[in-house]
């Protein structure tokens, strides 16, 4: 795996005990934010990925996920040590 492929949905899936699932980074499982609420994207037993990355959550986060890869790609002198 790529540095660049950790910013593409579903390179990372984590899953708790009970379904639920995020992508992105492990630690979006547990957090949550004023934005986005929960970063859950949905639970296994009710939901596909493939049908999860058409809610306007996920859209969101994909678009914010971008634009701060974009950010950091123009403005940081590292990003070509981390992506």
């Amino acid at each position: 795996m790529t540095k660049n492929e950790l910013n593409r949905p579903f390179s990372i899936l984590s899953v708790d005990w009970q379904g639920n699932f995020s992508t992105f980074d492990p630690e979006l499982l547990s957090v949550a934010s004023d934005r986005y609420g929960s970063f859950n994207l949905g639970n296994l037993k009710d939901l596909q990925l493939v049908e999860s990355t058409r809610t306007d959550q996920f859209r969101r986060l994909m678009a914010d996920m971008s634009r701060g890869v974009d950010t950091c790609h123009m403005g940081c002198e590292y990003f070509g040590l981390c992506s």
